[in-house]
């Protein structure tokens, strides 16, 4: 019968049955927000413990990229931004655009709306033992795994420097590390941001104690020293029997599925701010991001100023001056309800064009006018004599209309306006 298991036919009214496979929540995870806690608060003291599997990665860093579709409720994705491991990202550029606009005038609200589909962020995830969670105590000397922000991080680089009264200590140190108070708040219940200015490390070193087999043990270097050399100690076992893997929470390269998704994401999302979008894919050295995003539904977007246009129909930018170089960009209004998409098409000269011959001086000469191609007729002016003298044409003569601006664009114009707004 192979390896078919049939224990739990005979009682399946009474077995519990979970969905298998795909996203599986971390049950080791220390879900710490303030929203987890009591009364907008979560509240713990705890101790920074090294990685047993390689001490060096006991701060695993990187920045997590999360969009969501504005046009499906639910529907997102997320994943690691590649600048982690210090490789080509557009999302890294997008975010340093997204900052640099966001404090100013005109430009505020627009950052705003773009930010409640997008956002990247700073993550690092270590081990932490719990002496006490003031709001869950099952976790109670416990080993979790602990992820936070660039604010705690901040904290761990003054604790490791010190301060005049208090001399720089290594949090990860089990000999003479510092217990740390995490206390965390909310800071915008509308935005989800959490406030950690109040978390710190207690004022004096001391060394680990840990929980095991009914009764509390500190740290000794002796025993350290025997950990080293292989032995069973007591806080090998502790580790043996709680510590988590954090390998899971390690870079993972984002997949052509997540970045599918992602391009089509950013497309939607930037449907009302193509200028923004243009800004980003030329400045991003992601070559591989921004064609993804100019081959999503079809349609190609010019992300070098050298490129050109592979359809006909596209954004025009040259007919009337561009709301974002004004600095008074409306996000309520699209850019295509502000200028309607044209066929661009080249230009053409009308051969059956005829000469227009020149008006004739006062004085009853006749000046011919030579025709250039193709030919637009200048004003004249009257010379103070009195008599008629037709503008000579010193160069044949361009059309008059604005250039078009395209997303590839690289207009000379368009791009000093963007240098003036920043």
């Amino acid at each position: 019968m192979g390896n078919f298991s049939f224990s739990g036919f005979s009682d399946l009214g009474n077995t519990e049955i979970n969905a298998g496979g795909g996203f599986q929540k971390d049950v080791n995870k220390l879900e710490c927000k303030p929203e987890n806690g009591m009364n907008g608060m979560y509240e713990f003291f705890g101790r920074f413990l090294p990685n047993p599997y390689d001490v060096s990665k006991s701060m695993i860093a990187k920045s997590v990229v999360r969009i969501k579709n504005p046009a499906v409720s639910g529907e997102s994705v997320t994943f690691d931004c590649p600048k982690s491991i210090f490789k080509p990202s557009f999302f890294f550029t997008l975010d340093k655009i997204l900052k640099k606009y966001e404090n100013e005038a005109g430009f505020s609200e627009i950052v705003k709306q773009i930010k409640k589909s997008f956002s990247r962020w700073y993550s690092i995830t270590s081990l932490m033992y719990i002496y006490e969670d003031g709001c869950h105590p099952e976790n109670n000397n416990k080993i979790k795994i602990f992820q936070y922000g660039s604010e705690i991080n901040k904290k761990i680089d003054e604790v490791q420097k010190g301060t005049g009264m208090f001399a720089g200590c290594k949090p990860f140190d089990l000999l003479s590390g510092k217990d740390f108070h995490y206390l965390a708040t909310v800071k915008s219940k509308a935005l989800g941001y959490s406030d950690y200015s109040s978390c710190s490390f207690v004022q004096q070193a001391s060394p680990f104690k840990y929980f095991i087999n009914g009764q509390f043990y500190n740290v000794t270097q002796e025993e350290l020293n025997a950990m080293s050399s292989g032995q069973n100690t007591l806080l090998a076992q502790l580790y043996e029997q709680q510590c988590p893997d954090m390998s899971r929470y390690e870079y993972q390269a984002p997949t052509s599925e997540q970045l599918a998704k992602a391009a089509n994401y950013i497309r939607i999302i930037f449907a009302s701010y193509p200028t923004l979008l243009q800004e980003a894919m030329q400045s991003t050295d992601d070559a591989e991001f921004v064609a993804l995003i100019q081959q999503q539904g079809g349609v190609m977007m010019n992300a070098a100023p050298n490129q050109q246009p592979m359809m006909g129909q596209q954004m025009v930018y040259g007919q009337q001056p561009n709301a974002y170089m004004q600095g008074g960009f409306q996000p309520q209004q699209s850019m295509y309800q502000q200028q309607p998409q044209q066929f661009v098409q080249a230009p053409q000269i009308n051969t059956f064009q005829q000469p227009q011959p020149a008006q004739a001086p006062s004085d009853g000469g006749f000046i011919p006018q030579p025709q250039q191609a193709p030919y637009q007729p200048q004003p004249v002016q009257a010379p103070s004599d009195g008599g008629f003298m037709p503008q000579p044409q010193q160069a044949p003569a361009q059309p008059e209309s604005e250039p078009i601006q395209t997303f590839g664009g690289g207009d000379a114009r368009f791009q000093e306006a963007m240098d003036s707004i920043k």
